[in-house]
């Protein structure tokens, strides 16, 4: 029965029906005829070019193996041949189209059987971006990889019987308090939007594979992650502004009245933290924030700092919680498209705004809890215009340089648990430059060290002290 249906199929080579695809045994017969089809179409050409880089007999041996041309001609009705698997854009190797469109951009619009039309710019939304981060590394770091390797080997890969877990949660933390409800919550929202999904599958493999590097790979919990986990703003930024455009175009926005309701709603609810009474806590130990979270307490400030980068800021653990706590709320209502949906979009965005604006307030101005830069440096004049303070050992490395070019540098210490300076201050003989921020705990292992010298000068702003020791002769 197969073999009469496949002979009442057999045609002479004379009438061969058009548009069938034709079997050959060499490419020259392969390539002659399709110059021939496409030259019986009258729309412009357009010329695709293979490019390659690398070692040349890898390249050749690639070349060899692909199924696609060289050079790659094609016209608006031309017959396709997809040579690459990619089942998520809807294509696999062998799947036969039609070109239907050469888009502004030079990508072809190809329509299957069925009528499905693919666009090969899609896939290369996911491709390009990957190939341009792949050659700018290599052209970077190809000299560095000794070096590389030699760094990676100083943190304890997959080590995870000996993390500190709660420091690494304390750090990550507090880079998504960098991020902002505004830009964290859209981005994870977009994971459950398949459209989103699909044109910024790149930027989410990007997080994820970063995520996997700095928490999982690598030990950062010792080290200012905060500073590493900067790779997460461009990506939200992106993702976010996307989703929240979504958003915008469905749910709309009210007009001058209700705008200036919300703005009004977030003064107020600024004020209302801002007249909160607050304490300063040591940022090491962390038992501290953990006994206040515990008795639901929030009324304490936060320091955030960039490791050895700029002096840092205070911030109050208040505002982030209820900043954070209002724009969930809003932005789940956005989410299940509850009724109260364009509201609750609108505070969002007031909240979410507002939250940048106040958090970029302190750390540019420093104007709620103390300018820690401006008191830095009049601790630094100080120690710099007396010139019998000699041998400085300095909090947090602060002045480093100043304090080294005037001769007058010893040392540096933090307050870490995994490091003991405590045989150093012990025997020191000379003067401690405090800036206290993060805060010493005043009842730790250190500040008793320090205080038992004589407090030469000290300097306030707000929430924010420091103070010079002289310790000369106390050993």
């Amino acid at each position: 029965t197969h073999h009469i249906h496949i002979k009442s199929r057999q045609v002479s080579p004379g009438k061969v029906p058009e548009g069938i695809p034709r079997l050959f045994s060499h490419n020259q017969d392969v390539d002659r005829v399709n110059n021939e089809e496409l030259s019986k179409l009258i729309e412009t050409e357009q010329v695709f070019e293979m490019t390659s880089q690398g070692a040349p007999p890898l390249v050749t041996a690639l070349k060899k193996g692909c199924l696609s041309p060289e050079v790659l001609k094609l016209k608006v009705g031309a017959k396709v041949m997809f040579t690459k698997n990619n089942p998520k854009a809807g294509f696999v190797n062998g799947t036969l189209g039609e070109i239907t469109e050469l888009t502004s951009y030079g990508f072809p619009l190809v329509r299957i059987k069925g009528g499905k039309k693919i666009s090969l710019r899609k896939f290369l939304y996911f491709l390009a971006p990957m190939v341009v981060l792949g050659v700018a590394f290599y052209i970077l770091y190809s000299l560095k990889f000794e070096f590389i390797i030699r760094y990676a080997e100083s943190f304890n890969v997959f080590n995870f019987g000996s993390r500190k877990y709660f420091d690494l949660g304390f750090k990550i933390f507090k880079s998504f308090v960098w991020l902002s409800p505004l830009l964290t919550l859209p981005l994870l929202t977009g994971l459950f939007d398949r459209s989103v999904l699909q044109k910024y599958g790149f930027w989410y493999l990007y997080l994820l594979v970063n995520l996997i590097f700095y928490t999982v790979a690598f030990d950062f919990a010792t080290r200012t992650i905060e500073r590493y986990f900067m790779f997460l703003i461009i990506p939200a930024i992106i993702i976010s502004s996307q989703v929240l455009y979504n958003a915008v175009s469905k749910y709309g926005t009210y007009k001058y009245w209700g705008t200036r309701l919300a703005i009004i709603l977030f003064i107020v609810f600024i004020v209302g933290i801002l007249s909160l009474p607050f304490e300063v806590l040591p940022l090491d130990p962390k038992t501290g924030y953990v006994e206040k979270v515990k008795a639901l307490d929030f009324n304490f400030l936060i320091p955030f700092s960039g490791g050895s980068g700029p002096s840092g800021f205070y911030f109050s653990a208040q505002f982030i919680l209820w900043s954070w706590v209002v724009s969930l709320v809003c932005w789940l209502a956005v989410f299940f498209k509850s009724k109260f949906a364009k509201p609750t979009l609108l505070l969002f965005l007031v909240f979410g705004i507002g939250y940048n604006i106040v958090f970029l307030n302190e750390y540019l101005g420093k104007s709620f809890y103390g300018n820690v830069p401006s008191l830095s440096k009049k601790t630094i004049e100080y120690v710099l215009e007396n010139k019998e303070i000699k041998n400085v050992i300095t909090y947090y490395d602060v002045g480093a340089y100043y304090l080294r070019k005037s001769d007058q540098y010893s040392s540096r210490f933090y307050t870490a648990p995994s490091r003991d300076y405590v045989p150093k201050l012990s025997m020191f003989d000379g003067y401690y430059m405090i800036v206290d921020f993060p805060p010493i705990d005043k009842n730790g292992r250190y500040w008793p060290l320090i205080s038992r010298c004589d407090l030469v000068q000290t300097f306030s702003d707000k929430s924010a002290n420091s103070y010079i020791f002289n310790c000369s002769g106390q050993n």
